[in-house]
């Protein structure tokens, strides 16, 4: 039983095969003519998006806090003293 030894992987020539198959695909094209779509690009991310919304929520969520508690550092000070 004659075992055959596997072959070396050559990383550069993946990388430069990925390379070449970037520039074939449906959203190939990277916006590097200018600021204006790699704002555009940046903003229609998804994951910013994600993080902006629960960012969003949790101000909101503060400011009912603080406008519903408007004392709460004057409690704070005095608990401090002791």
């Amino acid at each position: 039983m004659h075992m055959k030894r596997r072959a070396k992987i050559n990383w550069w020539s993946i990388v430069h095969s990925l390379r070449n198959v970037e520039g074939s695909g449906r959203y190939s094209k990277v916006a590097t003519d200018g600021w204006w779509p790699a704002l555009v690009a940046a903003i229609a991310n998804s994951h910013l998006q994600t993080v902006v919304a629960l960012l969003l929520i949790v101000m909101l969520l503060m400011l009912n806090f603080i406008l519903r508690f408007p004392d709460l550092g004057a409690v704070i000070a005095e608990y401090n003293q002791f």
